[in-house]
């Protein structure tokens, strides 16, 4: 509202200087467009805080024009004249001017309140012969805004200054319209809308009536555009079938100005009855037919129902059977009839429930009125005679079906075992409408309590339960058996004895078994003899002829096939013997005789084995013996503790092996072999430092089976690693020795451990002693493998300043001898490497110590061993330089297998080695040229590229001796060597290039090969 005042008070300040100002007649859209369905609720909000602003904008343009005109040189008068509603024209005239002689211009300001100032315009007034200053307006040219109008009149004076004059306002607006609605006499669901006294100032260009049902909001909304009849009047009419609902109707009258703004007109309304049913009813209800009919009717306003939607349902299984029905009108009445079988509901049983509900002309459905009914079995009963010989008639009877039935079916079980006998029988319908089964029990499995059910099928194949009962048919008993055992023979006889109800048996069985697995178990049918008593008859050779304890159980299968165990008993089939023993034959836990006697087998055995096992290392030892046969019942067999070569308990187990060859076991027993080695003493000695051995003695060793042999497992390291056993050696009666070697365990020094152990007569490995024993080097010395060509030698012990190590290989004397200086170790210990590359052949080696002390040398020990004489690269080039000449002092040879260069001096036969260099040849796809050549010309450098190479040196055409690749400005660019890189030049380090360049003189032969 600020930034409006601001403009007002900025214009009127730019005319008082004498400025002009221009206006320009805004564009109005003419475009507007309403849309069907658009919400048209109005903006409460925004049209109070608009008319709010509104109120003080003219508050304070009115203060301003006030002041402006009490102020006023120039004062005058202004109406407004003309004023025509229909077309939105006025016109403003300014009278009884004073000072008119001061007035050069009169300027006349117009707006309307409805949007603040932005239709404001500057009209210049026109002087008639009156003397009367006047303009002519048009809404047009104020966007056809409506509502109340303000004209305010400033004068610009001579001086170019602008004075107010004088204003004022008036009021522009709608007419207020008058709008009716009646019920169409043709078609009563319609209804007719007149709307008269229709005006909007300028004039209107759509008149739109928006019509809705309060039934669900505005959802049914609809914006009808009408047409302007002859009498000026706007007519509508509206279908209610077009919306969604009956009841109360909203109906809004819009005027759409040439502006293409919505004005509300007014507002009216009607309202539609919404049909009502007063009475729900079950009538002609059939139980047997399962029938029945819902009646509606005391119906109001019926003319406004489309249709009557009936949904049943039975409560059963939710809304499974659910059915809409339409309901059906009868002639001539408001009345509507729904006939409803329970054959469309799955014949279920039970409550239904039925509801109503109403679909208007509007096609709004909605609940009317609910009713429920009942259709319920009555159970009846079951009727069960006995009729002999097992046979058995159960009658269905006095029960009733809603909707009638298929037939009848009638379950049967008898308890035992659940429902696994369970028969489904179709009852016969006998001429008293009873329904009639005839059951034979024997078609069952069990006999005892039987259940019977009865159901009844319906017309759609559902099962409905009737009633139920049960009846109970006896079972046969036995009596406890009786059992006869020979063991002799191995014949078993086993008699049972029928207690009650014999007749109903139909086999009796008994299975007979003695292994706890069962795995010799044989079922017999027992046969029934004069008493009736049933009888089994057999021998254990049908049973694998295993021994021990036979189970026998008695099973009776009755005429229903259903067998059920009876009582069992046993019969004792085990061996019998008289003693089990082991015993040590001559007291020397050598050999051990095992004894079993007066052994009696049922059905006999073929022969007899012992399990022999000592306890010591669990059954690693187990061994099976056959035993000899003494006498009639007895047995016999020696076992050799050799065979099994433990102390402590021995396990004997005695099997016999039946005539089916199983074996069966008989008895156990154990022995104890514990007797140990024992000794007198042991002694360590004839220690000796420069040798590095020293001797191990054991005295008084004894057992009662004898010694076989002594061993004595030796180690200095503490993870024995140098562990050697060795045997002992037999001194004499008793006394066992053996001596110990460093060399056998590594060369180590210091602490040895050792363990003595025996082997007795009997096979028996047992530990005997221990001890430890130190030893210290005293110019010991000793050889160690490095390679074929290499061997580290070692002087442990030595008390010296200075250690020698002449070598020299056997071949040729000593023409090849090296003075090898050792190498201290620390602690006495001195060592050198030999390489026969020092030497001059292969073979046999011998290398003396001389140990230097105040200034004395003195031999100490010596030792031979073999060495290879392998070649190096450099000798094999050494080789080959002696098979070529060359015409000065000097030959260079070039290996690209090695990349080394070799440079000679001398002559053919008798070349040296002066240098030796890694180089950089050819690369694989610019390999270096072979042959012999001869040196050529020379040069500082080259240009390569962007490389440069210096000192070359050339041997054959392009090919050169030359420096590793720099930089032009003198800085390394490759500097790699030992590998084939360049175009086939040899690189080499620049200073060795350099030697070239300055040492070897033209023609020189040059070697390239690889």
């Amino acid at each position: 509202m600020k930034k409006r005042f601001f403009f007002i008070a900025s214009l009127m300040l730019c005319l008082t200087l004498g400025s002009t100002a221009s206006y320009a007649k805004e564009s109005i859209s003419e475009n507007a467009q309403v849309i069907e369905g658009e919400n048209i609720a109005d903006n409460a909000g925004d049209s109070k805080q608009l008319q709010q602003e509104q109120a003080t904008e003219e508050k304070i343009n009115t203060q301003i024009q006030d002041e402006q005109i009490k102020n006023a040189v120039i004062k005058g008068t202004v109406e407004i004249e003309n004023l025509d509603d229909v077309n939105g024209t006025f016109s403003a005239v300014l009278s009884n001017v004073q000072n008119e002689d001061k007035i050069k211009e009169v300027l006349m300001a117009v707006w309307c309140d409805t949007n603040g100032q932005d239709d404001l315009k500057w009209i210049s007034a026109v002087k008639n012969e009156k003397g009367y200053y006047i303009i002519t307006d048009d809404v047009s040219a104020h966007k056809y805004q409506l509502g109340k109008y303000h004209v305010s009149v400033y004068a610009v004076d001579t001086e170019g200054k602008l004075t107010g004059i004088t204003g004022t306002s008036f009021e522009l607006n709608k007419s207020e319209i008058a709008a009716t609605v009646e019920q169409n006499k043709k078609d009563k669901l319609k209804y007719d809308i007149d709307v008269s006294n229709v005006n909007i100032p300028g004039g209107i260009k759509n008149v739109w009536i928006p019509v809705w049902s309060d039934a669900n909001g505005q959802d049914d909304l609809k914006w009808y555009t009408v047409k302007r009849n002859n009498n000026g009047h706007y007519t509508l009419t509206v279908d209610i079938r077009d919306h969604k609902g009956l009841g109360k109707y909203n109906v809004h009258i819009y005027g759409e100005n040439k502006a293409g703004d919505m004005i509300q007109l007014g507002t009216t309304m009607f309202s539609i009855d919404t049909p009502k049913i007063a009475t729900a009813e079950i009538v002609n209800k059939d139980l047997e037919k399962g029938t029945f009919t819902v009646r509606l009717a005391d119906i109001d306003n019926a003319e406004n129902i489309q249709n009557i939607k009936v949904p049943v349902w039975s409560e059963i299984n939710e809304q499974d059977d659910l059915i809409w029905y339409t309901a059906k009108k009868k002639e001539n009445t408001n009345e509507y009839t729904v006939n409803v079988d329970i054959k469309n509901h799955n014949y279920s049983m039970g409550k239904y429930n039925i509801g109503v509900y109403i679909t208007d002309v509007t096609n709004a459905q909605y609940g009317a009125k609910s009713v429920s009914t009942d259709f319920n079995i009555k159970k009846g009963n079951i009727e069960i005679n006995e009729k002999g010989d097992f046979s058995y008639q159960i009658i269905v009877k006095d029960f009733e079906v809603p909707g009638g039935i298929k037939k009848v079916m009638v379950p049967v079980w008898s308890e035992v075992n659940g429902q696994d006998d369970l028969v489904w029988y179709t009852a016969k319908k006998n001429g008293d409408g009873q329904y009639e089964v005839n059951l034979d029990v024997s078609k069952h499995k069990g006999l005892g309590k039987y259940c019977v059910n009865a159901y009844a099928v319906q017309p759609n194949g559902n099962m409905a339960g009737l009633t139920s009962s049960d009846f109970v048919v006896e079972e046969p008993e036995l009596d406890r058996p009786e059992v006869e055992c020979d063991k002799k023979s191995g014949q078993i006889k086993v008699k049972i004895p029928v207690k009650r109800n014999g007749e109903l048996i139909k086999k009796v069985q008994v299975p007979i078994w003695s292994d706890s697995n069962q795995d010799n178990i044989v079922w017999y049918t027992a046969k029934k003899d004069s008493e009736g008593n049933y009888i089994v008859e057999t021998n254990i050779n049908k049973h694998k002829y295993h021994s021990g304890v036979y189970k026998i159980n008695v099973y009776v299968t009755d005429i229903t096939g259903m067998r059920k165990g009876s009582a069992g008993i046993s019969c004792d089939m085990s061996p019998e013997y008289g003693e089990l023993s082991a015993v040590d034959r001559d007291g020397s836990e050598s050999v051990y005789q095992i004894n079993l006697k007066n052994l009696n087998v049922p059905g006999g055995e073929k022969e007899v084995l012992f399990a022999v096992w000592g306890n010591e290392r669990g059954q690693n030892d187990l061994k099976w013996y056959t035993a000899e046969k003494v006498g009639q019942y007895d047995y016999r067999l020696n076992v050799s503790i050799r065979n099994h070569r433990e102390l402590g308990v021995y396990n004997v187990n005695a099997y016999y092996k039946t005539q089916s060859n199983d074996l069966q076991w008989i008895a156990n027993t154990t022995f104890n072999v514990s007797q140990k080695v024992k000794y007198a003493g042991l002694r360590v000695s004839n220690i000796d430092g420069h040798k590095g051995t020293f001797k191990v003695t054991i005295s008084g060793v004894m057992a009662p089976s004898g010694i076989e042999k002594i061993q004595i497992p030796t180690w200095c390291s503490d993870n024995q690693s140098d562990i050697v056993w060795y045997t002992a050696i037999k001194e004499a009666e008793g006394i066992y020795s053996a001596t110990m070697d460093v060399k056998k365990h590594s060369y180590h020094f210091g602490n040895y451990k050792m363990s003595v152990y025996a082997t007795m007569g009997n096979g028996i490995f047992t530990g005997v002693c221990a001890g430890s024993q130190t030893i210290n080097p005293d110019n010991y010395l000793y050889s160690k493998y490095v390679s074929a060509s290499q061997r580290e030698v070692w002087l442990l012990g030595a008390n010296a300043e200075q250690v020698q190590f002449p070598t020299w290989s056997e071949t040729n004397g000593q023409d090849d001898i090296v003075w090898y200086s050792g190498v201290n170790r620390g602690n006495g210990t001195w060592s050198v490497t030999v390489d026969s590359n020092n030497h001059k052949h292969g073979g046999t080696y011998n290398t003396h110590a001389y140990v230097t002390k105040n200034g004395v040398r003195s031999a100490v020990g010596s030792t031979s061993y073999s060495l290879e004489r392998i070649q190096t690269a450099q000798q094999f080039m050494n080789a080959k330089a002696n098979m070529y000449s060359s015409r000065t002092p000097y030959l260079l040879l070039v290996n690209r297998s090695t990349h080394k260069v070799g440079i000679y001096q001398g002559w053919q036969g008798n070349w040296r080695c002066i240098q030796y260099w890694d180089c950089s040849d050819g690369a694989p796809s610019t390999p270096t040229v072979e042959g012999t050549f001869q040196v050529g010309s020379k040069g500082y450098y080259f240009d390569s590229g962007s490389a440069r190479c210096y000192w070359y040196t050339q041997f054959r055409g392009n090919y050169l001796f030359h420096s590793v690749l720099y930089n032009k400005n003198g800085t390394l660019m490759d500097g790699r060597l030992g590998m084939p890189l360049s175009h086939g030049c040899v690189r080499l380090n620049i200073n060795n290039a350099k030697w070239i360049y300055d040492t070897i003189p033209t023609g020189s032969t040059v070697v390239v090969y690889h």
